[in-house]
């Protein structure tokens, strides 16, 4: 998808609002007056009927049209709306079974159908279990997952242990129904909570965002559903207790709110005919700031539960409910210690994270610069030596390549193991980034590191490539306190001692020699001029360019920002992402030839202005070709393709696309959706990735598209 002018033809997609609900909302204040009137009036069974009618009519609007849009939905969205439209069919089925029994004549308080009890907790079921996978926590660990499910549930049963008490047992005293009666109706109550707890996952706090209101109207309205079966012991007490009392007719208008709101939302739908964004990021992905509270609240408030559920048992309750009341608190505690279990497993997961390398499974960069630092506070105190040796991976970037990034991190993974296997025991081995190893050898001396390197250089060229050629490394030397004295210092000089054995002895090894690597300083600082003073020609060529638009102010910066963090996450060395940064700042530098009219335009493209649009990274390529940068300009050309061969401008397909420019293109379609313009609204940035998530495999590079979700997932603390 050309996210620019794929959305320039079709703003009626994103900008086509929602019908005005006034006629809806006559309808449900008609409806719900009409219930609430021969409610509370005198009863008279010959308007039972009527009063049943339009109790049940909601139901059944909600229940057809979402059946209707079942039908028709795509194939994303297909298994939700069917698990939705099954619910509230079987919702309305139940309610229709309850209403008939009332209208010929039986009480309430003799006893509901066990068919409409059985069709009433399936449909929550359903309705829970839809809800829970349309919340989407791929972005969360296994662990993550398991935690806020046990977080779910210890909340249902606190609601249980609360109704129990505060609700069943004083109507158990005035004999309306049995022990076990009594717990089956509470067990309800933490079905309801469960159900707004599913509903909450998906509706946030920033729905204000999403360009589909018809998907907020369904949420809102299952939410309240869910709060009004949460508060069913009101309905239960109203009914069976207090029956001139209005309490029941409460609940059961929330009930007919919110199947009225469903209904409004289902129409919106039917009407449109927009695709949902339905797959959204769980709850603290939307909401961070409350997250740390809610984390904190929950387990204060199940050790509440635990203590409330005991007390309460032990107190003056029917005999008949402790057993019940101690099982809850019992069954609390347990998901409290779980709760913390899984919270310690989680905690020492993410420090596993954070200290080793996913690839090689070798210390990863901060945690190698503090065993260096101790390692130099031990050499210090004792008087003695640090040797640090460097590694780079020859060739690395062409084997990544032409052979792909799996066969890459295979090729780092098993030089990783070869220069674990030379060092000493008391030896530390890290990767710093990208093809770059370093060995930490506490007490050594330079001919310790030298030997050393010259093993671990035999075992890495003992490893077969993924063409069948021997790997290859250079290194570089550095001994603490004799060539520097301190971390930073000696850093820079391994890396000095390496970066000259690459120029002059690849394959081989070089020790720091001061006036070598002074003079090699001097030569690497005008290079390195010569490229930041490029680098800045490119952000002020990518600045000219996007303020031709103020929609578009920020689109290119966002575009580097997107790609580096991206290339990182792949594992691309650091020149490399060096280099897809700027690919970044200049994909778009070919629209400085297309015309304002056409870039600002509000209303659709005609065919000769997308096809004039679509000439821009053909001219991208040649202004970044004239620029210098030969190696970036394909990435360039090619960032519009699409992965299934229907893109441009050479309908190039999977991997005969670049690699850069696959990755371009979803950083560049991320942020063009979440972006507003002239044309159409903004996406929530939920809405964009479910977007690339229906395009993986025929827009975008599945791996990378893949890799985009997990890390914009992992940028919001869990």
């Amino acid at each position: 998808m050309d996210a620019e002018a794929t959305a320039a033809q079709r703003p009626e997609a994103r900008t086509a609002s929602v019908r005005p609900i006034a006629p809806l909302v006559a309808l449900w204040l008609l409806l719900a007056g009409t219930y609430l009137v021969l409610s509370v009036s005198a009863p008279d069974q010959r308007l039972e009927p009527v009063r049943q009618a339009a109790y049940l009519l909601p139901f059944w609007a909600a229940g057809i049209s979402s059946v209707l849009i079942a039908l028709k939905a795509a194939a994303h969205e297909r298994r939700l709306l069917r698990a939705l439209a099954a619910a509230i069919v079987l919702v309305a089925t139940s309610e229709t079974l309850v209403s008939a029994r009332v209208v010929l004549g039986a009480r309430i308080e003799s006893g509901w159908p066990v068919a409409a009890e059985v069709l009433t907790v399936a449909a929550a079921v359903m309705m829970i279990a839809a809800l829970a996978r349309a919340a989407d926590l791929r972005a969360y660990s296994t662990l993550a997952r398991v935690r806020h499910g046990i977080d779910a549930v210890g909340v249902a049963l606190s609601v249980v242990a609360v109704v129990l008490v505060l609700v069943v047992v004083p109507l158990s005293r005035e004999g309306v129904f049995t022990c076990a009666q009594g717990v089956a109706a509470a067990a309800y109550s933490g079905l309801g909570a469960l159900l707004l707890i599913s509903v909450a996952a998906n509706f946030g706090l920033d729905v204000a965002s999403s360009p589909e209101p018809w998907f907020r109207r369904v949420l809102g309205g299952l939410w309240v559903y869910a709060l009004a079966t949460t508060l069913w012991p009101a309905w239960l007490y109203g009914t069976m207790v207090r029956q001139t009392s209005a309490w029941d007719a409460a609940i059961e208008v929330a009930w007919m709110s919110g199947m009225s709101l469903a209904f409004a939302g289902m129409l919106a739908r039917l009407h449109e005919g927009v695709r949902p964004s339905a797959s959204v990021l769980p709850l603290p992905q939307r909401m961070p700031r409350s997250h740390v509270a809610v984390a904190a609240a929950i387990p204060l408030g199940l050790t509440a539960s635990v203590v409330f559920s005991i007390a309460a048992g032990a107190t003056s309750v029917p005999d008949g409910y402790r057993g019940p009341l101690f099982v809850l608190g019992g069954a609390i505690a347990a998901v409290v210690a779980v709760r913390q279990a899984l919270a310690v497993l989680e905690n020492r997961r993410l420090l596993t994270m954070l200290s080793t390398d996913p690839v090689t499974g070798l210390l990863a960069y901060r945690p190698f610069q503090d065993a260096l630092q101790t390692e130099l506070d031990i050499a210090d105190r004792n008087g003695g030596t640090v040797a640090l040796v460097m590694f780079d991976i020859d060739g690395f970037r062409g084997l990544n390549e032409e052979c792909g990034h799996e066969a890459g991190d295979a090729a780092l993974k098993a030089a990783g193991d070869a220069i674990a296997c030379a060092v000493r025991s008391s030896d530390v081995v890290g990767r710093l980034g990208g093809d770059e190893f370093a060995v930490i050898m506490g007490g050594a001396s330079l001919e310790n590191a030298e030997r050393f390197v010259v093993r671990a250089l035999s075992e890495i060229r003992a490893v077969k490539g993924p063409s069948g050629a021997p790997l290859q490394a250079t290194a570089g030397i550095a001994l603490y306190p004799v060539h520097a004295g301190g971390r930073g210092e000696l850093m820079r000089c391994a890396a000095g001692s390496l970066f000259w054995a690459k120029r002059h002895d690849r394959g081989g090894f070089a020790v720091y020699d001061p006036k070598v690597i002074t003079a090699l300083d001097a030569k690497d600082e005008i290079e390195h001029l010569e490229v930041e003073t490029q680098v800045r020609a490119v952000r002020a060529l990518a600045v000219a360019v996007d303020a031709r638009d103020a929609a578009t102010q920020f689109h290119s910066k966002n575009v580097a920002l997107l790609a580096t963090e991206l290339g990182r996450e792949l594992g691309l060395p650091h020149e490399h992402v060096r280099r897809l940064e700027i690919a970044a700042l200049l994909h778009d530098v070919g629209k400085i030839g297309v015309s304002d009219r056409v870039l600002r335009k509000r209303g659709p493209l005609t065919a000769a202005e997308v096809m004039h649009v679509r000439e821009h990274p053909v001219l991208g390529e040649r202004i970044v070709r004239s620029s210098g940068f030969d190696d970036v300009a394909p990435w360039v050309r090619h960032h519009h393709e699409r992965y299934d061969g229907t893109g441009y401008p050479d309908g190039l397909r999977g991997e005969r696309i670049p690699f850069e420019a696959r990755l371009l293109a979803v950083c560049d379609a991320f942020d063009a959706m979440t972006s507003e313009r002239p044309y159409r609204f903004a996406m929530s940035p939920s809405a964009a990735l479910h977007e690339i998530d229906c395009c993986i495999g025929s827009q975008f590079d599945p791996e990378i598209a893949e890799a985009f979700i997990a890390l914009m997932g992992r940028k919001t603390p869990m």
